[in-house]
C-alpha cells in the first residue's frame, strides 16, 4: 500500500478544521448553547473521521483484490 504525501494529510486536516467550526457554528446558532454546540461539533468530528477511516480500510482493500 502505497502512502500520500504530506500535502494530503494537511488537505485532511485543514478540512476537518473547517467542518468541525461549520458545525459548531451552526449548532450555536439552533441552541444558543456554548458546550451543546461544542459537543455536537467534536460528535460530529469524530463520528466522520471514523466513517472515513472505515471507508478508506475498505475501499484499499476492495481495489488491492481487483
Amino acid at each position: 500500500m502505497e502512502y500520500p504525501n504530506k500535502l494530503y494529510y494537511l488537505k485532511i486536516m485543514s478540512w476537518s478544521i473547517i467542518a468541525f467550526t461549520t458545525s459548531g457554528i451552526i449548532s450555536y446558532v439552533w441552541t444558543r448553547k456554548i458546550i451543546t454546540s461544542v459537543g455536537i461539533a467534536i460528535t460530529e468530528l469524530l463520528v466522520k473521521f471514523t466513517m472515513y477511516s472505515i471507508f478508506e480500510y475498505f475501499w484499499n482493500n476492495k481495489c488491492e483484490d481487483n
